[in-house]
Parts: C-alpha cells; sequence; structure tokens
C-alpha cells in the first residue's frame, strides 16, 4: 500500500511540474441565413440549415494556408508545413449555443497561442463569406463574367481603333456644307442605305472622303473644260470653213495651249490632239475615282460592323457591371452567416491541468508499480525462506 500511495505522489508531483500551457479561444457566431422567401408553414422545414459543415470548413486548409501567410514569422518549421498546424486546432460549440464556434489553441507561449487562434478565426470569416455566402458565390460569377466582358470590349475597342488609323476612317473632321452635301451624294450613289448622309456620317469620312471630293472636283472641272474645248474646236471648224485666221479666238486657244500663230487646220489638229489627251486623262481620273468611292464604302460597312460590334461587348459589360452593383448592395445588405464574435485575450490564461487525467494515470502508475514493488518482496521473502531452510 505505501508503494501504491509514492508511486500516486510521484505521478502527481511529475504532472505538476511540468511547464504551463495556454489555452486560447476565440469565438466564431455562426446564424441561419435569412429566406429570401417565406414557404407556406406546413411546408416550411424546421431546420433546414445544418450547422456541422460550418465547423468542418474551418479545418479547410485555405484557413490553414491564411493563417501560416500571416503568421510565418510566429510558426516552426514544422508548423508552416500543409496540414501540421491544423491539427493543434480544436474546433467545437460552445456548450450554451451551438452556433457559438470556439476555436482553440493551446501552447507554451500565451502571446502566439492568442495570436494564432485570432489570425484562425479571421481565416475563416473571410473564408467563409467567400466560399459559404451564396451571394458571394454569384458575385464570383459575376466578376469572372464582368472580367471576361471587359477583355472583350478592350479587344472590339482596340480592333476599331487600329481599323480607323489604317483607313483613316472615324477621326471627326470640319466639312462646309457644299463639301457635305457632295459627299453625302457619293455615299448614297455608292450603295448607302440613305441617299443622303449625315452630316456626323460624312464628317468621320475623315481625309479619304476630303481626298475624293477634292478628286471629284477636279474631274467635274476636267469635264467642264472638255466641253469648252469641244466648244472651241466646232468655232474652229467654222472659222477653217470661211477661211478665216485663228486670231479672233487667241486668247481662248492659249488657254488651253494652242498656238494661234499657225494656220487653221493645224489649229484643228492641235485642238483635236487635246480632246483625246483630256478624254484619256477623264476616264483614267473617274476609274480612280470609283474605285477609291467603292474602297470607301467597303470601309464604311465594316467600320459600321466593328462599332456594332464594339457596342455590343459595351452594352454586355455595362450589365454586368449594373448586375455585380446589385450584388455588392446585396452583400453589404444581407446579414452575414459567419461573422467574428470574440478574439481570444491578447495574454490566454493558463490552461488548467486535467485533474481526472492526471489522477488516472498516476492511480494507475502507482498500481503497476505498487504490484511490481509487492511481487519483489514476496519472491524475496520466499528466497530467504528457502536459504533458512
Amino acid at each position: 500500500m505505501a508503494a501504491i500511495v509514492a508511486a500516486l505522489i510521484t505521478s502527481s508531483a511529475y504532472t505538476l511540474l511540468q511547464p504551463a500551457n495556454y489555452r486560447a479561444v476565440s469565438r466564431v457566431h455562426v446564424t441561419r441565413p435569412r429566406l429570401l422567401m417565406v414557404l407556406e408553414p406546413r411546408l416550411q422545414a424546421t431546420d433546414d440549415f445544418e450547422l456541422k459543415p460550418m465547423f468542418t470548413q474551418a479545418r479547410h486548409p485555405a484557413v490553414e494556408n491564411a493563417v501560416q501567410a500571416k503568421l510565418g514569422h510566429l510558426l516552426n518549421t514544422a508548423e508552416v508545413q500543409p496540414g501540421n498546424l491544423v491539427q493543434r486546432i480544436r474546433i467545437q460549440s460552445d456548450r450554451d449555443d451551438n452556433g457559438l464556434m470556439e476555436i482553440v489553441f493551446s501552447d507554451q507561449d500565451r502571446r502566439r497561442a492568442s495570436a494564432i487562434a485570432n489570425a484562425w478565426a479571421d481565416a475563416y470569416v473571410l473564408h467563409a463569406q467567400a466560399t459559404l455566402n451564396p451571394s458571394a458565390i454569384a458575385q464570383k460569377l459575376v466578376d469572372g463574367q464582368m472580367r471576361e466582358a471587359k477583355t472583350e470590349l478592350e479587344r472590339r475597342e482596340a480592333s476599331l481603333r487600329a481599323f480607323e488609323a489604317g483607313t483613316g476612317l472615324g477621326l471627326p473632321i470640319r466639312v462646309d456644307d457644299a463639301t457635305r452635301i457632295e459627299l453625302s451624294a457619293i455615299v448614297g450613289q455608292a450603295g448607302s442605305t440613305t441617299q443622303m448622309a449625315s452630316s456626323s456620317t460624312v464628317a468621320r469620312l475623315g481625309t479619304r472622303g476630303q481626298d475624293i471630293v477634292g478628286r471629284s472636283n477636279a474631274l467635274t472641272s476636267l469635264r467642264a473644260d472638255l466641253d469648252r474645248l469641244r466648244i472651241l474646236k466646232e468655232q474652229t471648224r467654222r472659222l477653217q470653213n470661211q477661211n478665216l485666221p485663228p486670231s479672233a479666238i487667241q486668247l481662248d486657244l492659249e488657254r488651253f495651249g494652242v498656238a494661234a500663230n499657225q494656220p487653221i487646220g493645224a489649229v484643228v489638229v492641235a485642238i483635236e490632239a487635246k480632246e483625246l489627251a483630256m478624254l484619256s486623262t477623264i476616264d483614267g481620273a473617274a476609274r480612280e475615282l470609283r474605285g477609291l468611292e467603292t474602297g470607301l464604302i467597303g470601309d464604311m460597312n465594316q467600320h459600321s460592323q466593328l462599332e456594332r460590334d464594339r457596342d455590343i461587348a459595351r452594352d454586355a459589360y455595362v450589365v454586368l457591371a449594373k448586375k455585380a452593383e446589385e450584388n455588392k448592395i446585396g452583400l453589404a445588405s444581407e446579414w452575414p452567416v459567419v461573422r467574428l464574435f470574440s478574439y481570444a485575450p491578447e495574454l490566454a490564461p493558463v490552461d488548467p491541468p486535467p485533474w481526472t487525467i492526471t489522477l488516472a494515470i498516476a492511480g494507475s502508475t502507482g498500481l503497476i508499480v505498487g504490484v511490481a514493488l509487492g511481487l519483489g518482496i514476496d519472491l524475496s521473502k520466499r528466497r530467504r525462506a528457502m536459504i533458512a531452510a
């Protein structure tokens, strides 16, 4: 009996002499989400929200990673490895409220215990709000769609600007009324959907539109000169029929570069040569102008298509942006499913030794030691008795 008592005292003393352990407890409150609609009472479940998955999520690897990233300077080499720190975290519910989650961390450093418990609570709240809240999940989906829509809008905008830079279209210019009317007529004749283009459309034809107007005016001037040259040719033939010298029309001849101090027949030949040259020039200018007009209309159609594509992408982005704003308002107004209830104090209290376990260990150890000593004493007595006999 004395051996058992001695073993019990020794075991208890050993347990009490161990370094103090500090227990930090931070608390997170898990509430039921608000019902967005009220069902008929007979059809509505009385307990449609389980707490167990919320407690399981508190041990999620993402929570551990967040704590390790934040408190890496306080952790040892083993604790920064994945899966090691979470083994030292205990998640339990409060005795009076199942929805009050306790995050417990024990350590021989009281400041470190509190820091890790509080960091775990913060990381879990952020993880729960980002992962377990339906509105947050919807917000993530909308954010992803918004990024895709923004990328598409930027791509469409870049394509439009590159096309404008390459073709000279889309950059507004100032045009007078006469130029606008002439460009409108050119656009209409070349196949525009409206016979008379709007001022904004004409203004956005850029320098290419001005170039076409200039070439068109030059072609009109050439045709007017051709008509005057033909009139001059008829006058010259009448003078030739009347055997009169060309001096009567000397000024008109000099305007077209024909010398008047030569026989009237030579003047007629020179005028006819000028006429053929002007016809060739006019035909070439007309073909070139038609090519420019056709190319301009094709580019205008392509430019309009690029603008429509850009506008569609912009409208899609605006719709998603409004949806994202609505979700943010919903997130701000809804009661959070998980929220921080309380932090562990900066200096964690001492974790009292488990007296029942201590007594059980001491009793077991004392019993084993006492039995062993008793057997040893009994064997010793028997040996002495045998020797004495």
